[in-house]
């Protein structure tokens, strides 16, 4: 489907394994949301699911090859809290290998989704940890996360400890806020390359450790930004096979905005920057964190 067709489409689950799969819905704590959903497998036709309220699983089947959809008036997935280790929250898994894709806004704005780009509420956490562990998740590119200004920790941990997906999905808010993409994809192993980051003003730890633990990339270049106290602190730290990073210089870095960003990542790399005029090494290495075995180069 087209970015358009997907805009319009019902956040789904689609199985790719080829057999019968049962996707759970399980909250962590009995005082996380009790969600309202309604399901469908051809988005025509619509059931509506009686939530548990404790902790037991709310399980739905996945026709082989086929799709499960969802929708629903919720607040957010997540309690809001100053802190994901203080929330409760609801979680997405299947037993089998799966996609995801369509407006994610479904889950918060049941059948009036479309057109939506922010939250029904600031709440903190409103779709944190969505798919948290979820061991069978592969792609997520067809998902659309529409919110183009998002509120605090709205997206903390929402794939994290995805080992085996492979594909993130587009991201394309301009108005960040603090935490919000906090550990989005930390231990995505399988995970290639980042998305795009668009937004030109950071916020307070707006990427901190979001690629933690990605194994599997190799190269990233990131655009330049006004930044933000923590803004990239441990960003690919313990992604060990990073090798190549491109950044624009800038003249504001201070101590914290990168802190911890390269740490454990390949013992052999080149750090790349964007400048008009070559900068001292030192001053790069010192600003940026650049691993002490790496090289430093200009380029245009």
């Amino acid at each position: 489907m087209s970015k358009e067709e997907l805009l319009q489409t019902y956040f789904y689950i689609e199985d790719i394994s080829g057999s019968t799969n049962t996707v759970s819905i399980t909250k962590n704590n009995a005082s996380a949301p009790t969600l309202n959903l309604e399901y469908s497998t051809d988005g025509s036709t619509w059931t509506t699911k009686t939530m548990n309220e404790d902790t037991t699983a709310n399980t739905f089947t996945l026709p082989a090859n086929g799709k499960l959809y969802l929708r629903g008036v919720n607040d957010g997935w997540c309690s809001s809290s100053s802190s994901i280790f203080n929330s409760y929250y609801n979680s997405i898994t299947a037993t089998g290998s799966h996609n995801v894709g369509g407006n994610i806004m479904s889950l918060l704005y049941g059948s009036e989704f479309e057109g939506k780009t922010t939250f029904p509420t600031s709440n903190s956490f409103v779709l944190s940890v969505l798919f948290r562990e979820n061991k069978t998740l592969v792609n997520a590119k067809d998902l659309i996360l529409p919110a183009t200004t998002l509120a605090n920790s709205c997206y903390y941990g929402m794939f994290q400890g995805c080992s085996k997906l492979t594909t993130a999905p587009e991201l394309p808010a301009t108005e960040l806020a603090s935490n919000c993409y906090h550990h989005m994809f930390t231990g995505c192993k399988s995970l290639k390359s980042i998305p795009e980051l668009p937004a030109n003003d950071l916020t307070n730890k707006c990427y901190h450790g979001m690629f933690m633990n990605c194994d599997g990339i190799d190269k990233v270049s990131l655009p330049e930004a006004y930044l933000a106290p923590y803004a990239y602190s441990n960003m690919f730290l313990g992604s060990d096979n990073l090798s190549d990073v491109t950044v624009t210089y800038n003249e504001n870095v201070d101590e914290t905005n990168y802190i911890g960003w390269l740490d454990d990542v390949s013992i052999n790399g080149v750090f790349k920057y964007n400048h008009t005029e070559e900068v001292e090494e030192k001053l790069i290495r010192s600003s940026y964190y650049v691993p002490i075995t790496w090289g430093v180069t200009k380029t245009e």
